[in-house]
């Protein structure tokens, strides 16, 4: 059987980044590569070993979005969530297991669709992964 980083790799998302090392002041930090940061309308993955944790899907610049997870407050409920998932992981010390890295789906047939559509295909990428490995709540089907 494919691994989940196969089959997204397979629908054409790219590697762009990952997430780094806490700083001093326990926030989260990412190296995305420069070009992909000022993507719009974009379905991103964040990619544990093989294993997708949480797909999710911005109108905004990948870099405002990736802002989001960095700096979260109270308000933003999911990011807050996936900010806490991110930083447990880059916590671990057991080799690749420490590293979150970031996955885009962009292109021009991408950033064309209207946000129903966009929402629609990332639910679609969601129903088929591992329902136990996401760390998305909405759109996973509980086998």
């Amino acid at each position: 059987m494919k691994s989940d980083l196969e089959y997204i790799k397979k629908l054409g998302f790219k590697y762009v980044g990952e997430w780094c090392a806490l700083d001093e002041n326990e926030k989260i930090t990412h190296n995305i590569e420069l070009k992909q940061q000022e993507q719009e309308r974009v379905i991103y993955a964040f990619v544990v070993c093989d294993d997708v944790k949480y797909v999710g899907e911005t109108t905004r610049t990948l870099k405002e979005k990736m802002q989001n997870y960095r700096t979260c407050d109270e308000s933003q409920g999911r990011d807050i969530e996936n900010n806490k998932q991110i930083k447990k992981v880059l916590g671990n010390k057991d080799g690749n297991k420490n590293k979150v890295s970031i996955y885009t789906l962009c292109d021009s047939s991408v950033s064309s669709l209207s946000d129903e559509i966009l929402s629609i295909l990332k639910y679609g990428i969601i129903s088929n992964l591992n329902p136990k490995k996401l760390w998305n709540k909405r759109g996973v089907k509980n086998n």
